[in-house]
């Protein structure tokens, strides 16, 4: 038997493929925990933004949950994000600083 061309279709993943995503986050991961305390604040929040994007696209991709594209930046974004981190450590995905 075979499926319709429309059944088809939606059995194809959407988006990029998990390991590109973990490669990417373990990138930013790096990098977010690696910059240096002068780096100018401009620098440290592109930084963080590219992070908790990839932190999100990598939620969406396994099923998860996550506020990260609703909070503002602050004390409660920081806590999502720790939480996002220990979710997705929980899942398999391997994050550099291990924190």
């Amino acid at each position: 038997m075979r499926w319709p061309r429309s059944h088809q279709r939606q059995l194809e993943p959407e988006g990029r493929p998990i390991e590109e995503i973990a490669a990417n986050l373990r990138r930013l991961c790096a990098r977010y925990y690696g910059l240096d305390p002068r780096t100018p604040f401009v620098k440290v929040e592109a930084v963080r933004g590219a992070y908790d994007k990839v932190l999100g696209e990598c939620c969406t991709a396994l099923g998860r949950t996550h506020l990260l594209d609703v909070l503002m930046a602050g004390h409660e974004l920081d806590v999502e994000r720790e939480r996002v981190e220990d979710l997705l450590i929980e899942a398999g995905v391997r994050l550099p600083h291990a924190v």
